[in-house]
C-alpha cells in the first residue's frame, strides 16, 4: 500500500475511534435500547433524530466544510487563528438563532415531526442538545484541520464514556425512556464542550475576520443544499413511515437502519480524514494516480466491512437486539449498500472540491433527494420499511453516478477500473454464496476468503501500484 492510502487507512482508523463513538454510543446500547423502549418509544426516539440531523444543517451553513479550505493551506499561524475564531463565532450565532427559534415554535414543530403537540417538550430538549453538539463539533474542527486525530479521540470517546454512564442511569436505573436518551446527549455534549473551550481559550483572543466571514458564507452556503439534501436522504424515510405506518415501524425500521449504517461508520471515518487531504494530495505530481489508488483501497477495505456485516447479520440480531425488532433485520443490506456506494461518491467529489465547485455538489444532492422523496411516497405504502430502504439505495446510486460524471469533467482521474471491477464481483459473489446456507463456519470461511484477497491486494500488491 503507497504512503497515501496508508496514511488515509490510518488516520481513517484513529478517527473511526473518535467520531464513529458517538454513533457507536447507539450501538453499543442497542440491548438496552431494546429492552426498555418499546418499538414505538424507539421510533419517537429516532423522529427526535430526524429533528436534529435537519435542524444541526442551520447551525453550520455549510462553514465546517468551508473551513478546511481555507485553514488547511494557510500557512500564517496568526490567519489560521482568525479563521478559526471567525467559524466558532459564526457557529454559535447560528446555533443560538436555532435553539431560539426550535423553542418559540415548539408546539408547531412538534405537530409537523410527531404528528402530535402533546410531544413539544422532547423538541426543546433535542434542541439544547443540538445547541451542545453543534458547538463541540465546531471545537473539534481545529483537531481534524490540523491532523490530530489522536487528540480528537480523546474527547470523543470520553464523550461516548459519559454517555454510555449516563444512559444506564436515566433510561436503565430512572427509567426515563425517550428523555433519558436525550438528557445523556445533553450531559456528556455539555461537559466535553466546556472542557475544550476552557481548553482552547486562549486561541478565542483573536479578532473576527468579517472579510474572511464573507468567504466562508460564500464558499459555505452553496453547500447548504447539499447538506440539507444528504439530510433529507438519510432521515426522511422515518418521518414518511411513521405518516403511513406508524411510530412502532419507525422504531423496527431504525433499528435495521442503524445496523446497517456500520458501513457508514466506516465511510464517515474515511470522510473525516479525506476532506482536508484532497487539498494537500492536489500539490503532489502525482496527485492523479495517488486519488485512482485511494477509491481502489477504499472499495476492497469498506467492502470487507460490507461483508462481514451482511453475512453474519443473522447473528447480531440473535445476540443483540430484542425479537420485537427481527423485522428490520431486511433492511439492512440495502441500507450497507447505499452507505458503501455514498463513499465511493466522496471519492468522486475530488474534481468539484478542487475546483470550487460547490453549486455541482448542490445540484446533485437535490437531484439525489427528490428522488428520495418520490421513491418513498411510492414504495412505503406498498412494500413498507423495504421500500424505504429501497429509496435510499436509489438515490445513492444516482448521486455516486452524477458526481462522477461532473466531476470527471472538471478534473479527469483515470481510476482502475480492472482492478475495481475484479473487487465489485468477488464481493458480489461472495454475498450471493453466502446466502445459499445459514450455517456460520461456511458463511466464517468465504469472509476469510475475501480476507485474504483484501490483504493480497493492500499488502503483497499495493507497494507496486
Amino acid at each position: 500500500m503507497s504512503y497515501w492510502p496508508r496514511r488515509l487507512l490510518k488516520q481513517s482508523i484513529i478517527y473511526g475511534l473518535g467520531d464513529v463513538a458517538g454513533k457507536l454510543l447507539g450501538f453499543l446500547l442497542i440491548p438496552v435500547y431494546t429492552n426498555y423502549l418499546l418499538p414505538s418509544e424507539y421510533g419517537i426516539l429516532n423522529l427526535c433524530y430526524v429533528f436534529s440531523g435537519f435542524a444541526s444543517v442551520f447551525c453550520f451553513w455549510g462553514i465546517n466544510s468551508a473551513f478546511f479550505r481555507y485553514f488547511v493551506n494557510e500557512k500564517d499561524r496568526k490567519r489560521q487563528l482568525e479563521c478559526f475564531i471567525t467559524v466558532f463565532s459564526m457557529v454559535t450565532f447560528f446555533a443560538f438563532l436555532v435553539f431560539l427559534f426550535s423553542f418559540s415554535f415548539s408546539n408547531f414543530l412538534s405537530g409537523f415531526v410527531f404528528g402530535s403537540e402533546s410531544e413539544s417538550y422532547l423538541i426543546k430538549i433535542t434542541a439544547i442538545s443540538i445547541l451542545f453538539n453543534s458547538l463541540l463539533a465546531t471545537l473539534l474542527l481545529a483537531y481534524r484541520a490540523k491532523g490530530r486525530p489522536s487528540s480528537y479521540v480523546k474527547v470523543t470517546l470520553s464523550k461516548l464514556l459519559v454517555g454510555i454512564l449516563c444512559n444506564l442511569y436515566f433510561v436503565i436505573g430512572l427509567r426515563k425512556g425517550v428523555r433519558g436518551v436525550l438528557y445523556s446527549d445533553i450531559i456528556s455534549s455539555s461537559l466535553l464542550f466546556l472542557f475544550l473551550l476552557i481548553k482552547f481559550s486562549p486561541y478565542l483572543k483573536t479578532h473576527i475576520s468579517l472579510d474572511l466571514s464573507k468567504k466562508l458564507l460564500s464558499y459555505g452556503i452553496p453547500l447548504v443544499p447539499a447538506v440539507l439534501s444528504g439530510t433529507i436522504i438519510m432521515l426522511s424515510d422515518r418521518y414518511f413511515i411513521n405518516l403511513f405506518l406508524g411510530a412502532k415501524e419507525v422504531g423496527i425500521y431504525s433499528l435495521g437502519y442503524k445496523l446497517g449504517m456500520a458501513v457508514s461508520l466506516a465511510v464517515t471515518a474515511f470522510r473525516f480524514a479525506w476532506s482536508p487531504a484532497i487539498f494537500q494530495i492536489v500539490e503532489d505530481k502525482g496527485a492523479k494516480k495517488i486519488f485512482s489508488n485511494v477509491l481502489t483501497h477504499y472499495v476492497s477495505l469498506i467492502g470487507l466491512i460490507f461483508l462481514g456485516l451482511v453475512i453474519f447479520r443473522r447473528e447480531l440480531f440473535l445476540l443483540f437486539v430484542n425479537s420485537n425488532y427481527y423485522q428490520g433485520s431486511g433492511v439492512v443490506v440495502f441500507i450497507a449498500i447505499s452507505y458503501f456506494i455514498y463513499g465511493i461518491y466522496l471519492n468522486f467529489e475530488v474534481g468539484m472540491y478542487l475546483k470550487d465547485r460547490t453549486g455541482y455538489v448542490a445540484i446533485i444532492s437535490l437531484l439525489g433527494a427528490g428522488l428520495n422523496i418520490g421513491l418513498n411516497l411510492l414504495l412505503i405504502p406498498k412494500m413498507g420499511i423495504n421500500g424505504a430502504a429501497l429509496a435510499t439505495l436509489g438515490s445513492y446510486l444516482l448521486i455516486a453516478s452524477l458526481g462522477f460524471f461532473l466531476s470527471q469533467r472538471l478534473y479527469k482521474v483515470r481510476y482502475e477500473a480492472r482492478r475495481l471491477a475484479t473487487i465489485f464481483l468477488i464481493i458480489g459473489t461472495i454475498f450471493l454464496l453466502s446466502q445459499f446456507s445459514f450455517h456460520l463456519i461456511y458463511r466464517f470461511f468465504l469472509f476469510l476468503l475475501y480476507l485474504g484477497f483484501v490483504m493480497h491486494i493492500t499488502i503483497l500488491k499495493g507497494d507496486r501500484t
